[in-house]
């Protein structure tokens, strides 16, 4: 095959390929187990109504669809792992990253894994609003109100306080060194 021919086949390849497009998804699931394959072992089972949501990232000038979102939990109930009567739990910015997409007010049954630095709650959990999930609850049974009182509203609102101060200590150094070349070109 000559050069022109190989050329002209790449060129109608590019121009015709971009015309039919196809859908990829980021976040793929398997079927969550069943609830009784999770009573007894380390997930944290609890409903509850979010309080608040938060972008941790929201001053990061890079952002991404994996970056996280706090959300403030009052629980009103629990099965299993925890006892507190607010837990905050995170999640993906986008489902496509298999972030839950809660909203405020809304009432939800969670189940949550616990990581390093809190629980974590994933699209691919059975986590569900709770009026859609009362299957699950009327095999958890009723629960149990939370025994340990907690105030974690602070915490939410403090959680970035310290990037505004990095923010402006990264500006200060900017501003120290874009002076100091400018009077060296002097």
């Amino acid at each position: 095959m000559n050069a022109k021919v190989l050329i002209l086949l790449m060129m109608i390849v590019s121009i015709v390929f971009p015309l039919f497009p196809t859908t990829g998804f980021a976040c793929s699931c398997v079927v969550p187990p069943p609830v009784e394959e999770l009573v007894g072992g380390d997930t944290v089972i609890f409903s509850g109504t979010v309080k608040k949501i938060e972008e941790e990232s929201k001053y990061n000038p890079i952002q991404s669809s994996a970056d996280r979102l706090a959300v403030l939990i009052e629980v009103d109930r629990t099965w299993q792992g925890l006892e507190d009567s607010q837990v905050i739990v995170y999640t993906a910015i986008s489902s496509a990253s298999c972030g839950f997409n809660f909203q405020v007010n809304e009432q939800y049954l969670i189940y949550a894994s616990e990581n390093g630095d809190g629980y974590e709650v994933s699209l691919c959990s059975r986590t569900a609003l709770l009026a859609n999930a009362q299957e699950d609850v009327d095999i958890l049974g009723e629960g149990q109100a939370p025994s340990v009182q907690q105030d974690l509203e602070a915490e939410m609102n403090s959680s970035n306080a310290y990037l505004n101060w990095l923010f402006a200590g990264m500006a200060g150094i900017v501003v120290i060194v874009g002076f100091i070349i400018v009077r060296r070109r002097k």
